[in-house]
């Protein structure tokens, strides 16, 4: 492990509750149980792959771009075998932009997802209480999915004449 720079301090469990303070080993106890909680938390929450927002000092969340690398670290292990060191460096650049392509992608769908349902907040509840969370999100991407169709009226007297073709014929 790297040494800290000298501006840099680090907080512990005991320094943590020195600087809350208490007058009563009750108290103690209840801030290490609220500190233990609080840590259960947070790792349960990055470990779900969520964003944990720890006051006065910022957000903490996976980083995306590193997870999608560390699935082709199995391929960078057999290329080391069979490639020479330049080509090696050059295909570990390239799979490093790939994962980074793959979190971005993945990151920009997740936003078109947040914003449809926001924009469709009272239909996507509706579906969770009555198919699950699950359709509701397919649902949603779904809406994501589709491309705006303008009006065209050449298109619309096209299907008209078709219809009343088939109503004709009997079909």
């Amino acid at each position: 492990m790297t040494a800290l720079p000298k501006d840099i301090t680090v907080y512990k469990r005991d320094d943590i509750i020195k600087l809350i303070g208490y007058d009563s080993p009750v108290k103690e106890e209840v801030i290490k149980e609220i500190i233990t909680q609080f840590d259960n938390e947070m790792g349960d929450a990055i470990v779900a792959n969520k964003i944990v927002s720890i006051p006065y000092i910022g957000n903490l969340r996976k980083n995306n771009a590193k997870l999608e690398f560390n699935k082709k670290k199995a391929a960078i292990a057999i290329a080391k075998k069979y490639m020479t060191k330049e080509d090696l460096i050059e295909y570990i650049k390239e799979c490093r932009r790939e994962s980074k392509e793959i979190a971005a992608r993945k990151d920009r769908l997740n936003v078109i997802i947040r914003q449809n349902i926001l924009n469709n907040r009272k239909k996507y509840e509706r579906l969770i209480l009555k198919c699950g969370k699950a359709y509701a999100d397919m649902f949603i991407l779904s809406i994501s999915c589709f491309n705006v169709i303008h009006f065209d009226q050449d298109v619309e007297d096209a299907w008209q004449e078709i219809w009343r073709l088939e109503d004709e014929t009997g079909n």
